[in-house]
């Protein structure tokens, strides 16, 4: 069985589908591909907190649909904060680490999925 860690609770996320280890691994394959973080990121370069902060809303549940708890903390926190028209160059970088590391955890657990 493959282990969570501190970006992916394996366990929770498949206890959300029946632990059907196939449609876990189809959902994971959606967040790898996802250009959510690329829509996001689009829309903070532009200054469109509005728009940013729906993708930012997109991005929280399908992390907490994922068990993915630290994207979606940091999710729901720089939602709050761009919907207010609130930017923090510092916040917005943790959170681009924080999705680099989720990613990559969760890339991990799909290929041990196999």
């Amino acid at each position: 069985m493959i282990e969570s860690n501190e970006y992916i609770n394996v366990e929770e996320g498949l206890g959300r589908i029946q632990g059907n280890k196939m449609l876990y691994r189809r959902i994971l394959s959606i967040f790898l591909t996802s250009d959510s973080f690329d829509r996001l990121d689009q829309k903070v370069r532009e200054g469109d907190f509005q728009k940013a902060s729906e993708v930012a809303h997109e991005i929280k549940g399908m992390t907490g649909n994922l068990a993915l708890p630290l994207l979606y903390n940091e999710s729901a926190d720089l939602m709050l904060h761009l919907r207010e028209g609130y930017y923090d160059s510092e916040r917005y970088e943790r959170y681009k680490i924080t999705w680099v590391k989720t990613k990559e955890a969760v890339q991990h657990v799909f290929e041990g999925l196999e």
